[in-house]
């Protein structure tokens, strides 16, 4: 039987504003309602650059 890889328990959303504990299957450092806007934000700013470019 395959292991679940889990991460600590306690773990709390990095957004500044953000208060949500994260779940020990969510791996990344933010929660589900801030990870897609920095997504967002990243892609914003990467089609900036290209611009300029």
């Amino acid at each position: 039987m395959k292991k679940i890889k889990v991460s600590h328990k306690g773990r709390i959303c990095k957004h500044p504003a953000c208060k949500i504990f994260l779940s020990i299957y969510n791996h990344e450092c933010y929660c589900y309602l801030h990870q897609d806007k920095l997504i967002i934000q990243d892609s914003i700013r990467g089609a900036a650059h290209l611009a300029k470019v």
